[in-house]
Order: structure tokens, then C-alpha cells, then sequence
């Protein structure tokens, strides 16, 4: 059996339904990759963090009942991260999130996973900023000589304290990286005005 790891956030999002409601849904690219292959059948384990107030621990029971590893995961005292996320009038989705404070700001000096485990995947900004990214770096780089390795940008420009530091940040995570799973929206934030095949050689040739 093949296990894969998955690291990145896991966070609460609040989706309004038909009548204006916020919906609580459970969200963050690392739960939502980690959900997809759980449920596609494949052994895995979340290794991110997770608080232990209300919203973490309803987090934390969905992610159990999916069938999600959660033995490398960091139990924080901190609150959970959560989104408020809205539409505009042609139904684009806009993301007002809360992170300062949350349990993203606490992580170990790299992540950890099973011995079982065959694949190692880092995604979005619980990956490239702060201690969790600085862990999701290290475990990356000491991965890559184990176990085949993906990373997921999963840019949301706005979050980051200064553009500028976007391609370095990226550069230092893509370079230990088999894979780099990214979308066209996630290029033109990260490289405005530039050919998508160029950053793409760009980061080829980080090997």
C-alpha cells in the first residue's frame, strides 16, 4: 500500500447558501487534497496543523470520519483559521481570510510523516509562508531523497506580505519538487505580463 503525505492548511470556510447564510464547510487546499485521495481509496495522512478550539476540532472529527490520517498532524491551542467567502455579481468568488493568530502560525522545525509513506505533497500558502513554510521546505528537501515529492503554490496573492518575495519563496520549494501542480491563474499572479512557458523553464531548470 502506497501512502501519501500531505501538508498545507486546513481552515473552516463560511459559504453563503441561496437565502445569504454563511454554511460552514470545511476547507484549505491541504485538507481538500488530502480528502480527494483519501476518498479515491489511497492511505494518507495530513501533516499540518489543527486547532483544538470548536471549528478545529469539527475539522479534525470530518477529517477522521474521511478516513485521513491525523498522527503527524500539530495540535495547536491557537484558534483555526477560517475564510469568509463571497461572490461578486457575475458569481466570482472572493476570499476574505483570517489567518494572524491562527494555528497556521504553529509548526515543528519540519513536518514528519509515516514510515509507510511513498509521496510527499506541499501545498498553498501554509506551505511557502511563516513556520509552516519554512517546515514544508525542509521536509520537501529531505523528502526528495526518500519519496517523490509535489508542490501546489495555490497562489493567493494577497497574503503575501510583499510580491516581490513570491518567485524566491516558490523557487525555494520547486527545486525539491518531482511535480509542481499550478494553474494559469496562479502564473499571471506570480509572474504578471509573462509567458507562462518562460516561468515554466525558469522552473525546470531548478531541476
Amino acid at each position: 500500500m502506497t501512502r501519501i503525505s500531505v501538508t498545507g492548511e486546513a481552515l473552516v470556510d463560511f459559504v453563503p447558501d441561496a437565502q445569504g447564510h454563511q454554511r460552514w464547510t470545511p476547507g484549505g487546499s491541504g485538507l481538500n487534497t488530502a480528502l480527494a485521495l483519501a476518498r479515491l481509496g489511497i492511505e494518507t495522512s495530513f501533516t499540518g496543523a489543527l486547532s483544538k478550539d470548536d471549528n478545529g476540532q469539527c475539522l479534525t472529527t470530518f477529517m477522521r470520519a474521511e478516513k485521513i490520517k491525523l498522527d503527524h498532524a500539530l495540535m495547536s491551542a491557537k484558534p483555526c483559521p477560517h475564510v469568509n467567502v463571497s461572490k461578486d455579481a457575475s458569481g466570482t468568488p472572493h476570499y476574505d481570510l483570517h489567518l494572524a493568530g491562527s494555528a497556521l502560525e504553529d509548526a515543528p522545525a519540519r513536518w514528519t510523516w509515516p514510515d509507510d509513506t511513498r509521496h510527499f505533497h506541499a501545498t498553498s500558502f501554509a506551505a511557502t509562508l511563516g513556520p509552516g513554510g519554512e517546515a514544508a521546505c525542509a521536509a520537501l528537501h529531505e523528502a526528495r531523497n526518500i519519496m517523490t515529492t509535489s508542490f501546489d503554490p495555490n497562489i493567493r496573492a494577497n497574503i503575501f506580505p510583499d510580491r516581490a518575495s513570491i518567485p524566491l519563496l516558490l523557487a525555494q520549494r520547486i527545486r525539491h519538487a518531482d511535480i509542481v501542480k499550478v494553474s494559469s491563474e496562479d502564473l499571471d499572479a506570480i509572474a504578471p505580463g509573462i509567458l507562462h512557458d518562460h516561468v515554466i523553464s525558469e522552473w525546470r531548470a531548478l531541476g
